[in-house]
């Protein structure tokens, strides 16, 4: 008899794990908005040759807990006055935190956080390994946060099935902070809009204004069924034809010096055009390698070269940018001029992707 009830005991708590968690104050915790979040991160670093994050049981609760203090304290203070990152029991060497509310899904959780500038950084931070995602319903309102951790955080991984009955569907920012010492962003409950006929191009994005202009321009347009594909990677074709449209896609004569190149191909024009004016010099004396993917390196010196080459009067700062890179006096002149910044602080990444996004921002600040 003893057996039967250890182990009915055991089924219910059990149970009660993989239900969400309901509070006396009527908080509701949304697991499978988690992981779907959580889903949607991990594509956006493999998309950036990243590695993915590790959900960690520690931090998921953390970040459950940081959710609730948000009802009643919406900044990266927490309500007894502590900094966000004290909600962590042990020790760490770096932590990054993003918050938000007034979400209606996952989906719009998550493109609120990595189409903001700050947010997407802890996303795409190279130094995190693991992270909790944290979606509370209190009241009516839905409370978000993610917190990124390094190696030091990572105790024990956890996948969906431990805490979502029956799966969840993966088709699915507000605030965010790097460190100790980030800013606190603005909150906001209203439904964003999207931009340029594009579903995926919200209003408050970082790029949104400069993908309007850019499609106002014929600069660019949509990868087709109403989509921009913002964070999707950008070859070398693609980024001098960019830059071809943006000069005026002026009618060049003559033949391209690269054997892989054809009149036939969509960037032909854009590739003499680009060589006549010394922005590209191929990948070899006779490749170009047009399908190759673009980093964010070698999209800023395509940039730099498009602008003359101006000079610069010191580093770019960044300690993942050598003096004696190709690029560094590429990156150096678009951080000092406000075109191109870095992915934290401290660092560039100039071997990350260069995603549709990224160079029609740089493409639209140099130019406005």
């Amino acid at each position: 008899m003893k057996k039967r009830l250890l182990t009915l005991l055991l089924a219910a708590i059990l149970l009660l794990s993989i239900l969400p968690v309901v509070s006396a104050a009527g908080e509701t915790r949304l697991y499978d908005w988690s992981f779907e979040i959580f889903d949607r991160m991990n594509e956006l670093r493999a998309q950036n040759g990243l590695s993915p994050l590790t959900m960690d049981e520690t931090l998921l609760e953390c970040s459950m807990i940081r959710g609730v203090e948000l009802a009643s304290n919406y900044s990266h203070t927490r309500p007894n006055g502590r900094q966000w990152y004290t909600v962590y029991p042990g020790t760490y060497r770096a932590m990054g935190e993003n918050i938000g509310y007034g979400y209606t899904s996952a989906q719009q959780a998550y493109d609120l956080w990595a189409g903001s500038r700050d947010h997407r950084e802890n996303i795409l931070n190279p130094e995190y390994t693991c992270c909790g995602v944290g979606m509370v319903r209190v009241g009516n309102t839905v409370y978000g946060v993610e917190l990124f951790a390094d190696s030091s955080c990572l105790k024990k991984a956890v996948s969906a099935s431990q805490y979502v009955s029956g799966g969840y569907s993966s088709n699915s920012g507000n605030g965010g902070a790097g460190s100790p010492t980030s800013s606190t962003p603005t909150p906001t409950n209203s439904q964003p809009t999207t931009v340029a006929g594009f579903r995926d191009v919200l209003s408050n994005s970082y790029y949104a204004d400069a993908v309007q202009w850019a499609v106002n321009r014929r600069i660019v347009s949509g990868t087709g069924s109403g989509t921009f594909s913002p964070n999707q990677s950008c070859t070398r074709g693609e980024i001098v034809t960019l830059l071809w449209r943006a000069a005026g896609s002026p009618r060049m004569y003559g033949s391209c010096p690269f054997r892989d190149v054809s009149i036939s191909d969509y960037f032909y024009q854009a590739c003499v055009w680009a060589v006549r004016n010394g922005i590209t010099y191929g990948t070899t004396s006779t490749t170009f390698s047009p399908n190759q993917i673009c980093s964010r390196g070698e999209a800023v010196t395509f940039l730099w070269r498009n602008a003359g080459q101006p000079r610069v009067t010191r580093s770019s700062g960044f300690w993942d940018v050598p003096s004696d890179a190709y690029y560094a006096t590429a990156v150096a002149w678009a951080h000092q001029n406000g075109i191109a910044e870095g992915t934290t602080f401290a660092t560039f990444s100039p071997n990350l992707i260069c995603t549709r996004a990224q160079i029609v921002l740089f493409i639209y600040r140099w130019k406005t």
